[in-house]
């Protein structure tokens, strides 16, 4: 939440940051075949209006890619 998105290591540690970017707030992943797919929100403002849209996508090297759902 609030654009911060960590992952805990199962053997225990410090949590790492995978997702720093205050536009998007995730409710869901879920990692396939080595991929992490994330559904959430995505913010933006578009002229003096904020703009909420519903999002899916991979989560590359702290980015994330959006994609259209089948």
């Amino acid at each position: 939440s609030g654009g911060i998105l960590y992952r805990i290591p199962k053997e225990g540690g410090e949590p790492e940051i995978v997702l720093n970017n205050i536009q998007f707030n995730i409710s869901y992943v879920e990692k396939y075949d080595g991929d992490l797919y994330v559904l959430g929100h995505k913010y933006y403002q578009r002229g003096e209006v904020g703009v909420s849209e519903t999002i899916t996508g991979i989560l590359i090297d702290g980015e994330i890619k959006e994609i259209t759902p089948r």
